[in-house]
């Protein structure tokens, strides 16, 4: 338990709501986090809940959108209606506009009740540094494959490594606010590795598809995604558009 920093615990908090739900996560009791906190001096979770709560509460009565706030406090767009109305019935999937995840754990928590339904969960990723119409018929086929769409984020920093240190063009949080806007989209995930193999190795998706100018043979995460019962699925390709070539016609134009 001395492991435990109080960043990790703050942290920790964020995702739940009691100190017996922070110690099941961690495999511990509920007094061992209690002891924690009184060492850090960090208040209940529930305490912090509820300001949280409050605030939300109150942007959203001064007009705040919905989705704005779910970027801001990192919660899902479902959480936040939960939140500012709780007798409200939920939208349905896809009517709904999701946050950005920088954690597939946390993820896994929210697709275990709906592969319980049946629910087909189907992946992708990429940088998407500049979205175009191509972006737009990928994702929407992608999404015709199944119930569920997730689309990884690749993070600045990776993104610097495979295009560039010109590239990203639009930081990581934008970009994948935007992802998360599109209606295809359902969860958007911030990623920090080169390729999606740590996340999908997590998320273990039904489908993960790629655009056509790729080989299935040629991709690192095959080998995970099949590993887990999934299958690559590799889309029609729109020839000729392209960040890289928007970017081109603009600084010769």
């Amino acid at each position: 338990m001395a492991q435990i920093s109080r960043d990790q615990l703050k942290q920790l908090q964020k995702r739940y709501h009691t100190d017996a739900a922070i110690g099941n996560r961690l495999g511990v009791t509920r007094q061992m986090i209690y002891k924690l906190r009184r060492l850090y001096g960090i208040p209940a979770a529930e305490e912090l809940h509820f300001k949280r709560n409050r605030e939300i509460i109150h942007l959203y009565e001064t007009g705040i959108e919905p989705i704005k706030l779910a970027v801001r406090f990192e919660l899902s767009l479902t959480q936040i209606y939960r939140i500012v109305n709780p007798k409200t019935k939920e939208p349905k999937m896809r009517e709904t506009k999701p946050a950005v995840y920088r954690s597939a754990q946390e993820l896994v928590e929210i697709l275990n009740p709906l592969r319980e339904k049946g629910k087909t969960v189907v992946t992708t990723n990429g940088c998407f540094d500049l979205l175009h119409a191509g972006h737009l018929q990928y994702l929407t086929e992608a999404a015709s494959l199944g119930d569920i769409l997730i689309i990884g984020i690749n993070s600045d920093a990776s993104v610097k490594r495979l295009k560039g240190s010109t590239r990203p063009l639009q930081t990581e949080q934008d970009r994948a606010t935007i992802m998360a806007a599109l209606k295809p989209v359902d969860y958007t995930l911030i990623f920090e590795e080169d390729d999606p193999c740590a996340f999908l190795e997590i998320l273990r998706p039904d489908i993960h598809v790629k655009g056509g100018d790729y080989l299935p043979e040629n991709l690192p995460e095959k080998a995970v995604v099949e590993a887990h019962g999934g299958k690559i699925a590799i889309l029609s390709f729109k020839d000729g558009v392209s960040t890289t070539k928007i970017v081109e016609k603009m600084q010769n134009s």
